[in-house]
C-alpha cells in the first residue's frame, strides 16, 4: 500500500468515497496530470506545477488551489464556503462535476499560459 492508498484508508468511507469522486473528475478533466500525496493530502501536478489538492477533515472536504474560481465561478460557488484559495464542501453537498472540472480545466489554462493568473477573466489566447 502507498502513502496515498493509507491515506484514503484513514477515512471514514463517505469521505473516502466523495474524494474517490472527485479524483475520477480531476483525473478525467487532466488525464495526464500526476497524482501523488504532497502535505499529508492528495494533490495533482500538471506539467510538474502544482494543479490542485483534495483533503478530508473532520466537519468538510476541500479542495485547494482554486483561488481565482470564486471571481471566474461566482455564482456556481455560492453554496460552498470559500476561504482564501480553498472551497470547503461536504459529501451531502459536494462541488459537483461540472464545477470541478472548470476549475481544473481552468487552473491548466493558467499553467499552459492561457489564461492570466493575475485577471482570471482574462484570456491570454484565444480558446
Amino acid at each position: 500500500m502507498n502513502e496515498l492508498e493509507a491515506y484514503l484508508e484513514t477515512l471514514p468511507a463517505d469521505q473516502r468515497e466523495t474524494l474517490d469522486h472527485a479524483r475520477g473528475v480531476i483525473k478525467k478533466a487532466a488525464p495526464t496530470a500526476v497524482e501523488d500525496l504532497g502535505y499529508g493530502m492528495p494533490r495533482f501536478k500538471y506539467r510538474g506545477k502544482p494543479l490542485v489538492a483534495i483533503a478530508a477533515w473532520t466537519k468538510h472536504l476541500s479542495l485547494y488551489g482554486g483561488w481565482f474560481a470564486v471571481e471566474r465561478h461566482p455564482k456556481e460557488l455560492a453554496p460552498f464556503k470559500v476561504v482564501a484559495s480553498t472551497i470547503q464542501f461536504t459529501v451531502e453537498r459536494p462541488l459537483p462535476d461540472s464545477l470541478l472540472t472548470a476549475i481544473v480545466r481552468d487552473r491548466m489554462a493558467v499553467i499552459d499560459g492561457d489564461l492570466d493568473a493575475a485577471n482570471p477573466a482574462k484570456r491570454l489566447k484565444k480558446a
